[in-house]
């Protein structure tokens, strides 16, 4: 048997809610909440729904009225009533931290998953087209060799060799054989001239050595005690806050962390990540105060 306790204000329906599983229902709707968006009712039994409609407004005035009666309630409901604390407003996890160790069943249940941080400059600069990279420039080369007829559409033919003819003054001198034949040329290679290349296009590029990243020594030694990404990140936010504006409470450190839990980090619960910052040393605490160690 549960008990709901409905923060309104915060949700803005029971739409997501299911009726049927509850035996109480206490909804606390704030001054600009008029209208009331239920869900589907329980096709059997019955559920008592009761409103409690607040005049003033003011910062966590209904978070006050709502833990009121959770107090109120608990008092005289039977041991084994669980409560369940219905918003999306993590702030509530110390009361009903407080009820658990009373010794009655409590949970805090959300109506929706945190939305993720857009970034608009990060999505401009993903968007933009990527720059042109720098290609190599070929050598020249002859508009008679083979390549470049093969290059225009052409098939690559070796040249036909080229007689040569003796000067008439050698024919003329006296002793000369008339008999020999003239000297041919040799048939030039259709691959002559491509094996030499110009020097300015071998690229004797020497390799990189990537640098070492080297790590203070208080985040190396959080690194080496395993922390996951999410919990070396809500640290690092730590050390770059001042002494004085770190939460100094439970409750307030979890809402610090919720709301820095974006990105890729969604959906992790910020109970985990405290409790590897307590196992790491980082931090301790003593009832719902925090002591940092950083």
């Amino acid at each position: 048997m549960h008990w709901a306790f409905v923060d309104y204000e915060n949700v803005g329906s029971l739409e997501d809610i299911s009726l049927e599983q509850y035996e109480r229902i206490y909804v606390f709707c704030g001054p600009k909440n008029s209208k009331l968006k239920l869900g589907e009712l329980p096709a059997e039994g019955f559920c008592r729904i009761e409103l409690i409609g607040l005049k003033t407004s003011g910062r966590n005035n209904l978070d006050f009225h709502l833990t009121f009666y959770l107090g109120r309630h608990h008092e005289v409901a039977e041991k084994h009533v669980g409560f369940h604390v219905i918003s999306n407003d993590i702030g509530f996890e110390g009361v009903v931290e407080h009820l658990r160790k009373l010794g009655r069943e409590a949970q805090r249940i959300g109506t929706r998953q945190p939305r993720a941080k857009t970034n608009p400059r990060a999505e401009a600069r993903a968007a933009r087209p990527p720059r042109p990279t720098e290609t190599a420039i070929p050598p020249p080369r002859d508009a008679d060799s083979p390549q470049a007829s093969a290059a225009a559409g052409g098939t690559a033919r070796p040249r036909r060799a080229k007689a040569t003819v003796k000067p008439k003054s050698l024919a003329e001198k006296p002793g000369a054989s008339r008999s020999e034949p003239p000297a041919l040329l040799r048939p030039t290679s259709p691959r002559a001239g491509q094996d030499r290349l110009p020097r300015q296009a071998v690229s004797r590029a020497e390799p990189k050595v990537a640098a070492k990243t080297v790590l203070p020594k208080a985040e190396q030694a959080a690194s080496n005690a395993g922390l996951s990404p999410a919990a070396l990140l809500l640290l690092t936010q730590l050390k770059q806050t001042g002494d004085t504006q770190r939460p100094s409470k439970k409750a307030k450190l979890l809402n610090w962390m919720q709301n820095r839990l974006q990105g890729p980090h969604v959906g992790v619960a910020p109970d985990s990540v405290l409790q590897e910052l307590i196992a790491a040393g980082q931090l301790s605490l003593s009832g719902a105060n925090v002591t940092y160690r950083l």
